[in-house]
């Protein structure tokens, strides 16, 4: 099983790869320190630059969004 370092701190065991796309691979997760599943997007490196800079913004705003049908941002 691969574990992954979150950028807080946080360790990730990856438990499948359920997709991709053209800018992504989508992982799906457990955290090591309190077992809660979770889903982690990463940016392929071939799309970093203006696309980096959209994945950020699009982050930024999302950690600001509250509802019950919105998942929350963890890192």
């Amino acid at each position: 099983m691969i574990t992954i370092m979150g950028t807080f701190g946080s360790s990730y065991e990856i438990v499948d790869k359920p997709g991709s796309s053209a800018l992504f691979e989508i992982y799906t997760a457990r955290d090591v320190d309190n077992g809660e599943m979770v889903t982690i997007r990463v940016l392929l490196e071939q799309t970093k630059g203006h696309h980096h800079e959209r994945f950020v913004r699009e982050m930024q705003i999302w950690s600001k969004l509250r509802h019950k049908n919105i998942v929350p941002l963890l890192e």
